[in-house]
């Protein structure tokens, strides 16, 4: 595998990256982010239409890995004799609509505020919202059973508003399950930086923040049942995306051809998909299950 070092220079040789360096990410950015990427993550990563990581056990990566997360929130779901669940952040909304396609007598409620849902996952107990999961104020307080969110939160600039809008539209008991991804490494070197903000910029995250951190505010209303390192478990999926990038960053010269065919937001992807790799096995990023519990 190529240094960080290497591959930044590789995509200098493509890309002039100085414009992204301070930008900041957006709701306009955001929505733009996932309009625009739609068909690629459909060609490049699944057919399902997810857009989380696969959790591997084995060491390589199977379609089935894409169902890891979901199998584990469905196990909580029976667990608490769930009666109503709410998704944060639902993508195209396949996530909740496997679970309720499975689970007819439990009502999903989900929002996101950048996508709606492909018309096939729509069902009589499903209501996908379109909102801002940073302003629950319409739904009812201690309601829901389990709160589950994958791979979105890494997108909030105020995480600390999140957990306490969730910690009160559960019940007592009710827990809140999310995976997702953060900075696990405090002090880092100027390429270390530009490492994670290209990431970051390809990702349409204004910026990661570090794992303590975020632990931090979920203490303040949670009580932390699980939390697990899951970062090798996604390798072979991160291992999918950087061979793709490695083909795109190859061949400069076609790789600029590329880049005046296709929309921005989706060679920005290809930041993430070559250096998140060196980011995880170097234990700069993380990528972590956490159960949490409304006491």
């Amino acid at each position: 595998m190529k240094t960080i070092s290497e591959k930044i220079k590789e995509i200098k040789k493509v890309i002039d990256i100085n414009y992204l360096i301070n930008e900041h990410q957006n709701i306009k950015v955001l929505k733009d982010y996932y309009v625009r990427n739609k068909i690629a993550y459909l060609l490049f990563h699944n057919r399902q239409s997810f857009l989380h990581m696969g959790i591997s056990h084995d060491g390589r990566y199977l379609n089935r890995d894409l169902y890891v997360q979901l199998k584990e929130i469905e196990k909580i779901i029976h667990l608490n004799g769930s009666k109503k669940v709410l998704e944060l952040g639902f993508g195209h909304g396949a996530n909740t609509n496997y679970l309720a396609k499975k689970h007819t007598d439990i009502q999903f409620d989900a929002i996101d505020i950048s996508t709606r849902p492909f018309e096939k996952y729509i069902r009589s107990n499903t209501n996908f919202m379109l909102g801002d999961y940073h302003y629950l104020d319409h739904l009812t307080d201690d309601s829901y059973d389990v709160i589950f969110a994958i791979e979105t939160i890494c997108h909030s600039t105020n995480k600390e508003r999140v957990f306490d809008q969730v910690y009160k539209k559960l019940r007592q008991g009710g827990i809140f399950i999310l995976y997702d991804g953060y900075l696990n490494k405090k002090d880092l070197s100027d390429e270390e930086k530009l490492s994670c903000t290209l990431v970051e910029k390809g990702m349409a995250v204004d910026s990661f923040e570090h794992l303590n951190d975020v632990e931090g505010y979920m203490k303040e209303n949670f009580h932390i049942q699980e939390s697990v390192d899951l970062s090798v478990n996604i390798l072979p999926t991160l291992y999918r995306f950087e061979r793709l990038a490695k083909y795109f960053y190859s061949i400069p010269f076609i790789a600029k051809i590329f880049i005046k065919l296709l929309p921005e937001k989706i060679i920005r992807n290809t930041f993430s998909a070559y250096l998140m790799t060196n980011l995880v096995k170097e234990k700069i990023a993380a990528y972590y299950k956490h159960l949490l519990v409304k006491e």
